[in-house]
């Protein structure tokens, strides 16, 4: 027993880091695809130089619509389901971007993205894990 508190004692003096859990996280990614001559996309994440680099954004031709689908941290350790029930989309201009749940095979993390005009907004993920803030760029579309 002395012994490991002496192992203890001196790992703790060299600095080693305590285990830390990662924060909790929420996202969103399309399930759905643009029409031909639009655009949709979402951006959760980035590798650079061998880093994972926070984006959030999510960008949008006017007039579409997409499917997306919420994960969270509490769903995805505590099962293999990745869905998000609870969730609460929220856009900071209703006037640019609609937003609507889908009933999909009765899984209650679907949401419709609707891109009502050209503008930037954004698009606050609330789940009981974890709250996402997106940047939401909707742009012309393409004739």
């Amino acid at each position: 027993m002395m012994r490991l508190s002496i192992v203890a004692t001196i790992a703790l003096l060299a600095g080693c880091p305590d285990p830390v859990d990662p924060p909790p996280w929420v996202e969103i990614s399309a399930i759905t695809k643009p029409p031909p001559a639009s655009s949709a996309s979402i951006r959760n994440t980035e590798y650079l130089n061998g880093e994972t680099i926070d984006v959030y954004e999510i960008t949008l031709s006017a007039g579409v619509a997409i499917a997306t689908r919420c994960a969270d941290s509490c769903a995805y350790t505590n099962s293999f389901q990745i869905g998000c029930a609870g969730a609460k989309l929220t856009a900071g201009d209703p006037s640019l971007l609609g937003v609507w749940p889908v009933y999909h095979d009765g899984d209650p993390g679907e949401f419709a993205l609707v891109a009502s005009a050209p503008g930037a907004t954004t698009l606050r993920v609330q789940t009981s894990c974890a709250t996402q803030d997106y940047t939401v760029n909707i742009v012309p579309r393409t004739p």
